[in-house]
């Protein structure tokens, strides 16, 4: 049973387009980022311990970490995909510099809201691929 199961994953992910994969991707990336962006903000009004903060983030990199793996394994079968997959790695890669800074700051070491800003930028780069995806 459980080797029909595995089988079967493994089959439905053979199934999967390279962009398809590369847009899981970009999802689960603004998924993660904005977890850490809405952690930053409210331990920054003092809304969230330190700790809870922490540890979002510490989960948010764990996902970002994911995407950039999953966009890696991804082999592109056109140009116009090598370009959509690089795109994404670099996004994602400047999403997990942001959110190491995030897990910085909230350490003590560098500023709440460099990190935070650098956070954003990193959600409204992703968000704008995904638009561009989307159309």
């Amino acid at each position: 049973m459980a080797a029909t199961a595995l089988l079967s994953i493994v089959a439905l992910t053979a199934c999967t387009s390279p962009t398809a994969r590369v847009d899981d991707a970009v999802d689960q990336s603004i998924a993660a980022i904005a977890s850490a962006r809405i952690a930053l903000d409210l331990q920054g009004d003092g809304r969230m311990f330190t700790t809870t903060a922490s540890a979002t983030v510490t989960d948010a990199r764990r996902e970002l970490i994911g995407a950039s793996r999953s966009v890696a394994e991804t082999d592109a079968t056109t140009a116009a995909e090598a370009d959509h997959r690089d795109e994404t790695q670099a996004a994602v890669t400047d999403a997990i510099v942001a959110v190491d800074s995030a897990a910085d700051a909230l350490a003590g070491v560098g500023d709440l809201d460099t990190a935070l800003r650098e956070v954003e930028h990193a959600e409204s780069v992703l968000r704008d691929l995904a638009k561009e995806d989307a159309s």
